[in-house]
């Protein structure tokens, strides 16, 4: 669908903010996707938090202020996602925001979709699933382990079919007042990772609600490789851990299985000592390998290459995660005596 520049006065403005950090493979099919939003590109402002990318991804973005008159490129000199959120937010001109991220591609109606939920309910943020499609072999793994509770766990916005109230969304829309009457993202004591889950928190807490409403459709584009789906997760596990010694308290405690999974691992040589407590442990492993390879096979359709891939990306998020958490959980504590 062509751009369309004549503003639609029956439409509220919307300010788009979207953080960036070496996004070249990934910003000309987002930003593609929101030039084609049935919202008309002159009704969006699209502001562009780059925090000091090293490749082209600002040369490749700049490039779309034909097609988005309303573009601008900001500098985020700390390169922290919610830094550059909140700088975004900061300099947007209209009161509701579309968060979006590069790693996605958005349905034509995305904009319009979220800006309906926010208008027709009471919710305080509202966003979509998370439908995900790999565009390396490895990445079509990962695709299939974060579709199944065995991999990423019971997370509603993985999953949903149906408009319900949830604990967190994927990416999200949202009023700017609400989000700066709660301080905004928090960039200083919550790691990167962490800041979608813990200002969702944040706004449950404050009796904010929620929706996730399956009409709100787009693609993310998981991590291509081991190595850098390892990164991603192990952020995310020390990230859940800075929310928890910010609240006290997680959203939910699915998180610990992670945890309590590699804690297992690495007490081994402790079970192996006793006869019990080793068959415990290699029943314990043979029933975990079990499930994940059971969960891969059918969730993979019986591609037996696709199921590999999958249980190996399954592994990656585990280990990663649980280590990124007793990490974070390892620091906080050295913190605390050190005080």
């Amino acid at each position: 669908m062509p751009p369309q520049f004549e503003s639609d006065t029956r439409r509220p403005p919307v300010t788009i903010i979207l953080p960036t950090y070496n996004e070249e493979r990934h910003i000309d099919a987002c930003l593609a996707s929101v030039v084609a939003q049935t919202y008309g590109t002159a009704n969006l402002e699209v502001l562009i938090a780059d925090g000091r990318s090293k490749d082209r991804t600002r040369e490749l973005a700049s490039a779309w202020s034909d097609r988005l008159p309303g573009l601008k490129v900001l500098d985020n000199p700390k390169r922290h996602q919610a830094t550059g959120l909140n700088i975004a937010l900061a300099a947007a001109s209209n009161d509701l925001i579309v968060r979006l991220d590069a790693h996605c591609s958005y349905a034509a109606d995305y904009v319009e979709r979220c800006i309906d939920a926010l208008e027709r309910t009471d919710a305080t943020v509202v966003g979509g699933p998370m439908r995900p499609e790999g565009e390396t072999p490895f990445a079509e793994g990962v695709a299939v382990a974060t579709t199944t509770p065995i991999g990423v766990g019971p997370g509603r916005f993985h999953y949903s079919e149906v408009e319900e109230w949830v604990d967190t969304v994927f990416l999200g829309s949202f009023r700017r007042s609400d989000i700066l009457a709660l301080g905004g993202y928090d960039d200083r004591r919550i790691r990167p990772a962490g800041e979608d889950h813990e200002l969702n928190f944040r706004i449950t807490k404050n009796g904010g609600k929620i929706l996730l409403d399956p009409t709100i459709r787009s693609v993310y584009h998981p991590r291509s490789t081991p190595r850098s789906l390892w990164t991603q997760y192990h952020n995310y596990g020390q990230g859940k851990v800075s929310t928890l010694r910010k609240h006290h308290a997680l959203p939910v405690w699915r998180p610990l299985a992670p945890a309590l999974f590699v804690l297992g691992l690495l007490l081994g040589p402790l079970w192996w000592q006793f006869d019990s407590t080793r068959r415990a442990f290699i029943g314990a492993l043979l029933v975990y390998g079990a499930v994940v390879a059971i969960t891969a096979l059918v969730k993979s359709r019986f591609r037996f290459g696709l199921a590999l891939r999958a249980v190996a990306a399954i592994v990656v998020m585990h280990l990663s995660y649980g280590l990124g958490f007793l990490r974070g959980l390892g620091r906080n504590l050295l913190r605390r005596k050190e005080q």
